[in-house]
């Protein structure tokens, strides 16, 4: 009987965890809900680069996606560029397809949609976090505050306007989930797993990030294996996920790797790399993260005043003050655990990492493979909340267990003294000693103490808490919900008006109905680009062309062609080359900005019978120098398989017509006289493919960056379609690696049930 009522306790205890677990889920959907509130209200909207980039390119991959056509060309930024092959858009990242299902009669996704999908990564990261707790057997109060600290921290907030970002953040914990699983217990099937939830993670498209976290695990896979002495099936097991992980990527992969090769960033240096370096000063950030000032929409009250204003969200790391103790508290006390120790190690190495140019380990890392490609160093930060918010939830955790005597002196004296020295740094910020050794400007030394002031009360209450905790003078439900309520607090005092602007996307990209008239061509036969930005003015938003169907020969975007214009030594050359009819030019004088219609810019399309040899490594040398004659005659760097005539184009009888213009597909009608080539205002790319009259025809890069088709005498049709040959291979290995994946799941499902089913 005694046997029973055990078991009946321990089933009534399991379903009291069950119902209070859903409880919590409801509580991270309000929280997250709150946090938010005013976006999800239209209030106030995600700024910067939601506004700059991810708006505009989401709409017209939405467009096409609706349509049932992949975008992989966008002709309106910077006179044209890839499209799909740019991770950054994410065209194959599953939750982004619902846009293409909001796209309204006007041809706009309503904004709520698009930072309704933002805002629900971050109840994604929190559940993320919370079940991954609930995995190692932790508390629901301490997975809620892990979860809380994570889904709020800044490394989340603040990049709420980059979601590529917060996206790999956000589905990291199932992750890390799966692989800890197969790598302890050398479970197969959870590295395939975990293989496919990171490949749907890296479709969101931030490499830095994706490599960042590769590393982590990949690190952490060498730790489990020192640990199980080198048993095989622990390397298997990673390398088992990393395979699927990329076999899912493929798809985006593969046509990135493409883009690279010819983009500029192909290679940056090593002063490059380091912008963005994590100055040791900005440890304090820790404590008080608005240390240096802060970076708010339409608020300048307290503007950053140490280096520049991206710094701020890209080097502020804040997990709250109570969590921040009980992590560093948990990553000291219980470095006898294997988790916790490798968090521990692994924290020192990321932030030595981010110190980038002031520390060694950064140099020494930049000359291995992967890291060389990325600046900011301080992004490699980004693993610490997730380290914080693990360690905190386990100290929560364990201040209810059982412990010997011993044992809970010893957490006694390292909350002590860890709780000494972060309330000593607090004291010394709100005396005004730290500011004066860290050179705060006088005017913003009052500001900084009020924020010392409030971090140092948060601390307060979070030692309070550890220490009624260790001594079991707290319930821990009560515990528990004083700490949540502190860390959401904190969390959101701190980033909730982060991304709180009052613009309007739809606004911002609002253009006078005669503006657009006048920016459309009339016909396919006229088609020109237009040039928008003079002196730093700007007529519309940088990427207004994708939302409006605009030709620019501007944009914004990270990663571009290095070869999208001449460098021209006229600079007028530059605008009539790139076929840019309306150009804005600004009054020296009154600063007063407007358009002029050039009436020189040469057409999209047209025929030339005379080229020069430039080899491709002289190009930008001979461009530079002048002699160029771009109205009679081509550079090409290397020799045509005819030979030209030489004559001016106005001498030989010729005709264009232009019957399609798509942006995966342009279709001509040429007629000429004699021999020539078909010079075309479309920037280079190699997977654009020409046909003549249906025979395969080599497109020449000419005139730097530029595509040229020779067309012999006669009338023929000419078409140029985007062929994406690394796309098809790298949809075949993603459909391969997704079936396989599948299909190794379901057969190990059915292994595991005929197991376990009773005879």
């Amino acid at each position: 009987m005694a046997k029973q009522s055990r078991k009946q306790r321990t089933a009534t205890k399991a379903v009291r965890e069950q119902k209070l677990q859903l409880v919590f889920i409801g509580v991270m959907v309000i929280l997250t809900a709150v946090f938010f509130g005013d976006q999800l209200a239209g209030n106030s909207f995600f700024w910067e680069d939601f506004v700059e980039q991810f708006y505009p390119f989401q709409h017209f991959a939405a467009r096409h996606l609706a349509s049932g056509v992949l975008p992989h060309w966008n002709p309106y930024t910077f006179s044209g560029m890839p499209f799909l092959a740019d991770l950054q858009n994410g065209v194959f990242y599953p939750p982004y397809w619902i846009f293409a299902l909001s796209v309204g009669e006007d041809g706009r996704i309503p904004v709520v949609v698009l930072e309704g999908v933002i805002i629900a990564h971050f109840l994604i990261a929190q559940l993320t976090m919370f079940f991954l707790l609930r995995s190692f057997r932790f508390g629901v109060w301490a997975s809620l505050l892990g979860a809380v600290a994570y889904g709020f921290s800044t490394a989340l907030v603040f990049h709420a306007f980059h979601p590529m970002i917060v996206a790999h953040l956000a589905w990291f914990p199932l992750v890390f989930r799966f692989f800890h699983r197969a790598l302890t217990q050398r479970e197969f099937a959870a590295a395939v797993k975990g293989g496919l939830v990171a490949g749907l993670a890296f479709l969101s498209g931030h490499p830095q990030t994706a490599f960042y976290l590769w590393f982590f695990l990949g690190c952490y896979a060498l730790f489990w294996w020192a640990r199980q002495r080198w048993q095989w099936r622990v390397p298997v097991a990673w390398l088992l996920g990393t395979v699927v992980a990329v076999g899912i990527f493929a798809i985006q992969l593969l046509p990135t790797w493409t883009l690279r090769q010819e983009a500029e960033r192909k290679e940056i240096s090593y002063e490059f790399a380091t912008e963005g370096s994590y100055a040791p000063a900005r440890l304090i950030t820790l404590l008080i993260p608005n240390f240096f000032g802060r970076a708010i929409p339409a608020r300048n009250d307290f503007p950053v005043y140490r280096d520049q204003y991206f710094y701020y969200w890209e080097t502020t790391i804040y997990v709250g003050g109570a969590v921040l103790l009980l992590g560093l508290i948990g990553l000291w006390h219980y470095r006898s655990e294997p988790e916790m120790q490798f968090f521990a190690i692994f924290a020192l190495f990321a932030l030595t990492f981010a110190f980038g140019k002031y520390f060694f380990v950064h140099r020494i890392f930049f000359a291995l493979p992967g890291f060389q490609q990325f600046r900011i160093p301080a992004r490699m930060l980004l693993i610490l909340p997730f380290l914080l918010s693990f360690a905190a939830a386990r100290t929560f955790w364990g201040l209810w267990e059982d412990r010997k005597k011993g044992q809970q002196q010893a957490e006694q004296r390292t909350t002590r003294v860890l709780a000494a020295i972060v309330l000593g740094v607090l004291m010394l910020v709100f005396l005004g000693v730290i500011p004066r050794w860290l050179n705060t400007p006088p005017q913003y030394v009052p500001v900084v103490r009020q924020y010392a002031l409030v971090a140092l009360f948060l601390a307060i209450a979070g030692v309070l808490v550890v220490e009624l905790g260790l001594r079991r003078r707290m319930n821990r439900h009560f515990a528990g919900l004083l700490l949540v309520g502190l860390t959401f607090w904190d969390l959101y005092w701190v980033g909730a008006e982060f991304n709180r602007s009052p613009q309007n996307p739809e606004q911002a990209y609002a253009l006078p109905p005669a503006m657009k008239a006048m920016f459309r061509p009339r016909s396919l036969d006229s088609l020109f680009r237009i040039k928008m930005r003079e002196g730093g003015v700007m007529a519309m938003k940088r990427n207004q062309g994708p939302l409006d169907s605009l030709m620019l020969v501007e944009g914004y975007n990270p990663l571009v062609l290095k070869r999208r214009q001449p460098p021209f030594a006229r600079r007028d050359d530059h605008w009539r080359i790139l076929n840019v009819r309306y150009e804005l030019v600004v009054d020296p004088q009154t600063r007063q900005a407007h358009f002029v219609e050039r009436t020189d810019y040469l057409p999209r399309a047209r025929m030339l019978y005379r080229v020069r040899f430039v080899p491709d490594s002289l190009q930008a040398q001979f461009f530079q120098s002048g002699k160029a004659q771009i109205e009679t005659e081509a550079v090409v760097g290397e020799k045509l398989p005819v030979s030209l005539s030489g004559k001016l184009p106005q001498e030989v009888e010729h005709s264009i017509y232009c019957r399609r213009y798509e942006h995966n597909r342009i279709e001509y009608e040429v007629r000429t006289a004699e021999s020539g080539l078909l010079w075309l205002s479309e920037i280079w790319y190699p997977e654009w493919k020409a046909w003549v009259d249906g025979q395969p025809a080599k497109i020449y890069r000419v005139d730097y960056g530029f595509r040229g088709i020779v067309i012999p005498e006669g009338t023929h049709n000419v078409v140029l379609e985007y062929v994406p040959i690394s796309y098809r291979y790298g949809s075949w290995i993603t459909g391969i690696t997704l079936l396989i994946s599948l299909g190794f799941l379901i057969l190990h499902r059915r292994r595991h049930f005929s197991r376990t089913r009773p005879s």
